[in-house]
């Protein structure tokens, strides 16, 4: 009796160890793989990876070399393109909080050649979905041009703040977060390795100056603000019923008190869009983008409604005119209509302020606009709230692009005309 008892307690802690065992193998399996032996994950998966699954026209590869990390491809002695990992490039993580690395290559032109998933653990089983829908997604990718922005369509709709125009790509119904995550890594890992190699991604716009569009510093509203990456202006119950003589009526208890707060900043840059907007609202922004796509970022406060999203909801037929904004940059001029704007539903950042509305209004080179050079934000108001006519006045908020986004010089004079002051609307 003693030695059955023995055995079955020698049976339980054997099962015991190799349940251990097991469960140690499984949590070691959802870690991120090793690197190649060069330190970049680029070189372990292309090692295991047929070449010509990411790059058809290259016959061998070099090292991995510079910053970010790619390995040069060859075809004979010619370089023919340059393949990548994105993790090694942008460290993007997966709706699992987790790493997945996106292997691709581009060709001397900025096309992507080839995107093959290395390596995911996201949550995909449970929603009917399996590795095969990732790969048709991403193979969608194949010929892409690195300077243009993607619409991400899920059962025929856009996916909201991505490009308004562009290639459209199918994604992956009910996993959408992953789907626009792989997507903002692929483009943004694509480009920063473009960038690096002198691969030239601008287009009609090649003779600006490039910004840091991947730096980032985590800055609280206030630190954005004083720091000029995002501009501020309260406009006063006094300052409208002066600018429009009169014509709003101004409680004496506070003529001071701020009738409309307006923040404004581009959200281009990760150092200034991601403190903004978060990091998800940022990538699903940027995966629309072209390079030739810029992001205004608005956010106002008070009773007066200013933003397009505060005129949702009116009745059919109703006609109530909204105050109307535009960006001025020396002669030109870009209205920012209501198709142009994706309202943005949470706030990020520290001291960001809670009760505001915001959202971004895409404009792009093709406006005659220049995102380093000086602009300004300019809000018409009009004596009758319900009219976009008659006495009007306009408001300006001006904005430079702090030196540190700007990867080369750029003009620093402010817009012709520009002033602070109300003037006509003109609109």
């Amino acid at each position: 009796m003693n030695l059955r008892r023995h055995a079955l307690a020698r049976g339980a802690a054997a099962a015991t160890a190799a349940f251990a065992l097991l469960a140690a193998g499984a949590a070691e399996a959802r870690k991120q793989p090793r690197p190649g032996p060069g330190g970049t994950w680029v070189e372990r998966f292309l090692l295991e990876y047929r070449l010509p699954e990411i790059a058809p026209d290259a016959d061998r590869f070099g090292p991995p070399a510079g910053e970010p990390p790619a390995m040069p491809l060859y075809r004979g002695d010619e370089t023919v393109g340059y393949a990548f990992d994105t993790w090694d490039t942008v460290e993007a993580v997966g709706f699992s909080r987790k790493p997945f690395h996106i292997l691709a290559a581009i060709d001397l032109q900025g096309r992507l050649t080839g995107v093959s998933l290395a390596w995911h653990i996201e949550p995909i089983a449970s929603l009917g979905r399996d590795d095969n829908d990732f790969r048709v997604y991403l193979d969608q990718f194949r010929g892409h041009d690195a300077r243009d922005g993607v619409q991400v369509m899920f059962d025929g709709a856009v996916r909201d703040g991505t490009a308004a125009g562009g290639r459209r790509i199918d994604g992956v119904s009910r996993v959408t977060t992953s789907t626009m995550l792989f997507a903002d890594a692929l483009l943004r890992s694509a480009r920063l390795v473009a960038g690096a190699r002198g691969i030239e991604l601008s287009g009609p716009s090649g003779a600006r100056a490039r910004l840091d569009l991947e730096r980032f510093d985590d800055m609280t509203w206030p630190e954005l603000v004083a720091d000029g990456s995002l501009s501020y202006r309260a406009i006063s119950r006094g300052e409208i019923a002066a600018a429009l003589d009169g014509a709003v009526s101004v409680p004496d208890v506070d003529p001071d008190a701020a009738e409309i707060e307006i923040w404004t900043a581009l959200a281009d840059p990760a150092g200034i869009g991601v403190n903004l907007l978060g990091r998800r609202g940022h990538g699903r922004y940027a995966v629309g983008r072209s390079m030739d796509d810029s992001a205004i970022f608005v956010a106002t406060r008070g009773p007066r409604p200013v933003l397009p999203q505060a005129d949702r909801g009116r009745g059919e037929g109703e006609a109530t005119a909204f105050p109307a904004l535009q960006v001025t940059q020396g002669a030109a001029v870009v209205r920012l209509t209501e198709d142009r704007f994706r309202p943005v539903a949470r706030f990020s950042g520290e001291g960001r302020p809670k009760d505001a509305a915001q959202g971004v209004f895409r404009i792009s080179a093709a406006d005659g606009f220049d995102p380093a050079r000086p602009w300004r934000l300019e809000l018409a108001l009009f004596a009758d709230a319900n009219a976009a006519a008659g006495d009007s006045a306009l408001f300006a908020v001006d904005y430079a692009l702090p030196d540190r986004y700007i990867l080369a010089p750029a003009p620093a004079a402010a817009p012709d005309g520009a002033t602070a002051e109300p003037r006509d609307a003109g609109f």
